[in-house]
């Protein structure tokens, strides 16, 4: 029943989640049964809006604390939290990050709670303000750390440096992000995703740069784009969506078109 639920409208999603709750509380002894139900009501998060995900948040929370030893309903309701917090205000995503950095700390040694943990950072600082980004910047690098070998984490890792360098408003402070993506990218040089991070943190150098240093700037990141065709094809994607919100900077940034 539970793969149904992945395929399945929201209306039919609860339907066969509510068979799943009464399997359960017919079976509770059964760790399988619950395992089961645990990833149904994730599959239900995905489509939910707040307030049901709320419920189902809090259901799977219950799970967790009845089979806290099942590492399985652990990751269930990790990537539940990750779903709900895409859904809050920001004051809300704090306690919702709160509790996984909780699961991280209890099953440290697991490492799909720990990729869920990064991806909820990484979401996070999408919308955190400077000294909170950097915050998150650093919950990361610390999980960087302990699970170097980790490619999910440190994908995560390079990216919410994007957004901590689009938070940043000095040149200085940005220079310092780009030679920490460009650290870890000497780590994974073939890694395109991590070249495609390094080349958007390179690009909010501009962002803060006077006109001059912004040309020069250009013509270097062209280069490397140049240098690595997979990313460019991403990186021109990107570039199309600022140029749409910015149609006044195309011509400073007209170097960087380049045939994806």
């Amino acid at each position: 029943m539970l793969n149904l639920t992945v395929e399945q409208s929201l209306e039919e999603c609860e339907q066969s989640i509510a068979k799943l709750r009464e399997q359960h509380e017919q079976y509770e002894s059964n760790e399988k049964v619950a395992v089961e139900y645990a990833k149904g009501l994730f599959n239900l998060t995905v489509e939910q809006p707040l307030e049901e995900c709320r419920q189902s948040i809090a259901k799977l929370r219950e799970l967790h604390e009845q089979y806290e030893s099942n590492e399985r309903v652990a990751v269930a309701y990790a990537k539940g939290l990750v779903n709900l917090t895409l859904k809050q205000p920001l004051e809300e995503r704090r306690q919702s990050i709160a509790k996984l950095r909780e699961l991280h700390e209890q099953y440290e040694s697991n490492e799909e709670v720990v990729v869920w943990y990064a991806t909820d950072l990484y979401n996070l600082t999408v919308k955190q303000p400077l000294e909170e980004c950097r915050q998150s910047i650093n919950e990361l690098r610390i999980l960087h750390e302990y699970f170097r070998d980790n490619k999910e984490v440190v994908v995560h890792y390079m990216n919410s440096l994007v957004n901590f360098s689009f938070a940043q408003d000095t040149e200085e402070d940005v220079r310092k992000t780009i030679q920490e993506s460009k650290e870890i990218l000497s780590q994974y040089p073939e890694n395109t995703d991590m070249q495609l991070s390094y080349a958007q943190t390179w690009f909010n150098l501009t962002l803060v740069q006077s006109m001059e240093a912004l040309q020069q700037t250009v013509l270097e990141l062209r280069e490397y784009l140049v240098q690595h065709p997979a990313a460019n094809k991403e990186f021109q994607l990107a570039l199309d969506q600022y140029l749409e919100k910015h149609p006044d900077h195309t011509e400073r940034y007209s170097p960087l078109r380049l045939n994806a």
